[in-house]
C-alpha cells in the first residue's frame, strides 16, 4: 500500500490520524515465555523472604542453641565432688532470686444456671466476670449450638458457687423445644 501524499510505504497503514499502531510486543518475546518469567520471579521473591525471614527470626528462638551461657555460669567450674575431693573450697552458691508474691486470684460468684437459655447464661456468666465459656450438646448428637437463643442449659460446670473469674464454665445444652436428659 503506498501514500503518494506522504510520499513514503510505512510498514503499518497509517491515516495521519491519532497515534501510529505499535508493534504488539516489542522485545519478541511470546506471552507463555512473559508469564513463565513471572512465574519464576515470583517464585525467587519467595524464595529470598523465606531465607531473610529465617536468618532474621533465628535469633527469636529460646532453644539455646549456641548461645552464651547464663550469667553466673561457667562450664570451666569443677562440679562439687571435684572440688572437695581436691581440697578446693566448694564455690558459694548464689542466694535464690526473691520471687515474686503471686498475684491474688481473683474470684466471683457464679450464679445457678440450669433452666435458662444459653444467652441468657451467657450473658449472666460475663456479668459476673466469667468470659471463659463453652457449650455442648448434652444428648450425644455433637450439634453446635450456632444461634445461642435456640438452646437451653441444662447442666453447668462447675456448679454455682465461688470461684476463680479464669475459670472455664461448661454449659450442657439442649435445644430449647427439647426437654434435657
Amino acid at each position: 500500500m503506498s501514500y503518494p501524499e506522504q510520499g513514503r510505504s510505512p510498514k503499518h497503514p497509517y491515516d495521519g490520524y491519532g497515534q501510529p499502531p505499535q508493534d504488539p510486543d516489542p522485545q519478541g518475546m511470546s506471552t507463555g515465555a512473559k508469564v513463565g518469567l513471572g512465574c519464576v520471579g515470583v517464585f525467587a521473591a519467595v524464595v529470598v523472604l523465606g531465607i531473610v525471614g529465617a536468618v532474621v527470626g533465628a535469633g527469636d528462638d529460646d532453644t539455646g542453641g549456641s548461645r552464651a551461657p547464663a550469667a553466673g555460669a561457667s562450664s570451666s567450674a569443677p562440679a562439687p565432688d571435684d572440688a572437695r575431693a581436691s581440697g578446693a573450697p566448694a564455690p558459694k552458691s548464689s542466694p535464690e532470686p526473691e520471687q515474686e508474691p503471686e498475684a491474688e486470684v481473683e474470684t466471683a460468684a457464679l450464679p445457678d444456671l440450669v433452666g435458662k437459655g444459653l444467652q441468657d447464661a451467657q450473658d449472666t456468666s460475663q456479668a459476673a466476670g466469667f468470659y471463659y465459656l463453652d457449650s455442648h450438646d448434652v444428648t450425644g448428637q455433637g450439634r453446635f449450638s450456632i444461634l445461642d437463643r435456640n438452646w437451653k442449659v441444662c447442666d453447668q460446670s462447675p456448679a454455682a458457687g465461688e470461684h476463680p473469674t479464669d475459670t472455664k464454665v461448661d454449659f450442657g445444652v439442649v435445644k430449647v423445644e427439647e426437654s434435657c436428659p
